[in-house]
């Protein structure tokens, strides 16, 4: 079934979007190992996240959850492994991180999800953790779903992350706090660090430290010393949808309140003072983790190229800077973005397939991707197949506001993964 984007021309108003997804799965892990009851506010309500919930349930922990608040009783001691498969939907990061807390058992436990996330390579995976002594088995040379993980005693071990990804540097870390030796993961490119901003607010001991692009994570086993207590700030990557939408779009406005604006999540917004958004950060001067009212107003704006090492700072980002792009002049390119051909589709190809649908103009070639400015100005509607890919769905509804067209979106359904109120959230910034 389509959904239907009705024909806009600006996005005007304040907007909370919900709590970040990255944060919120990281937070339910935890407090599964928290000793007494942890308490979690503006948990993210998408069903990535309700996936990731079941799984702590299915561990032994006993949860509530009302409105966007979740309480959850848990201890280490009386966790188990699961009795029956660990359902992750289209979660990626429920199956990494998920795995990294399998490995307290000697049982198995089985993660299985749909068609999309079955296609996933896992292997990236399967080395850190079988150094540490896990057995963990998928499906062929790339070890795709289903995944099968058991542990038991395990062995701290020093990893140097050969891609960058904060998925397998978190499940690591979590597979590390039951090993009887300390652990040491070192990246070469800085990727978010939710989990560790978590495990220190819970007594962890854990040694962070910084070289230029090195980054190293020293653990010393230990579980969870009190309770976790956190209200998750908004998402930026949902919030990076309505910014852009208000820079591409007239006579717009767009604040985002209490989103989270750590430095390796918030590359769109540097991305996009360089093409000449007008972009605007007042930051909360209280709080343990990085919060912002980030403002965007409508810009005239300039072609751009994103280096390498930008990329993991910004991964989620590239399908609404797409837009943007083609908002721009001249050609922009988008360096080394492989990685997201292995997301909940071949985003390389559906971003191409985005541009195209609204008459821009991209291309790949090697690992780069490349989107020139400009775009059909016709008053034809726009057909998208997001591929029940989220983050192209959504940016195929800001693209709406950009060019004034309808715009039908097939497999809009996969936007229930992060962010349920969507549209609504969406309808109510839309000024015709």
């Amino acid at each position: 079934m389509k959904t239907i984007i009705e024909p806009n021309s600006s996005l005007i108003g304040e907007i909370e979007v919900p709590g970040d997804k990255s944060i919120s799965h990281r937070a339910i892990m935890l407090s599964a190992l928290c000793p007494g009851e942890s308490v979690i506010d503006n948990l993210n309500l998408g069903e990535d996240v309700m996936n990731t919930l079941k799984f702590i349930q299915d561990l032994g922990t006993v949860s509530a959850v009302n409105g966007n608040r979740l309480n959850v009783q848990g201890g280490f001691s009386g966790l188990h492994a699961p009795s029956n498969s660990i359902w992750a939907g289209n979660s990626g990061t429920l199956v990494r991180l998920g795995a990294g807390i399998a490995t307290y058992f000697p049982q198995d436990t089985i993660f299985v999800g749909d068609n999309s996330l079955s296609k996933r390579p896992m292997k990236r995976l399967v080395e850190p953790l079988s150094q540490m002594g896990a057995t963990i088995n998928g499906d062929g040379k790339n070890s795709t779903l289903p995944l099968t993980v058991s542990g038991g005693r395990l062995k701290g071990i020093t990893y140097v992350l050969p891609v960058p990804s904060a998925q397998v540097k978190s499940a690591i870390m979590f597979a590390s706090l039951s090993a009887i030796s300390p652990t040491e993961i070192v990246e070469t490119a800085m990727t978010r660090v939710h989990s560790e901003e978590l495990f220190k607010l819970v007594g962890i001991d854990l040694e962070v430290s910084r070289n230029g692009n090195e980054h190293r994570i020293y653990i010393e086993p230990s579980m969870p010393q009190i309770p976790l207590v956190i209200k998750v700030p908004g998402d930026p990557s949902q919030a990076a949808f309505f910014l852009v939408g208000a820079v591409v779009s007239k006579q717009s406005t767009v604040i985002a309140k209490n989103l989270y604006i750590g430095r390796e999540r918030t590359g769109f917004i540097s991305v996009l003072e360089r093409m000449g958004g007008k972009v605007m950060i007042e930051k909360s001067p209280e709080g343990y983790l990085p919060v912002a009212k980030v403002e965007a107003r409508s810009s005239k704006l300039n072609s751009v190229e994103v280096l390498p090492d930008e990329i993991p700072t910004l991964i989620d980002e590239i399908p609404i800077l797409a837009i943007a792009a083609m908002a721009a002049e001249g050609v922009s390119i988008f360096r080394s973005v492989s990685e997201l051909r292995i997301k909940e589709s071949d985003r390389v190809e559906s971003i191409i397939g985005l541009v195209k649908s609204f008459g821009g103009r991209a291309n790949a070639t090697n690992d780069d991707l490349y989107v020139t400015g400009g775009f059909d100005r016709s008053n034809d509607p726009v057909y998208v197949d997001a591929k029940l890919d989220h983050r192209i769905a959504m940016a195929a509804a800001v693209g709406s506001v950009m060019t004034s067209r309808i715009v039908e979106i097939d497999g809009f359904d996969g936007v229930a993964t992060s962010y349920t109120n969507f549209l609504e959230d969406f309808k109510c910034l839309n000024k015709t």
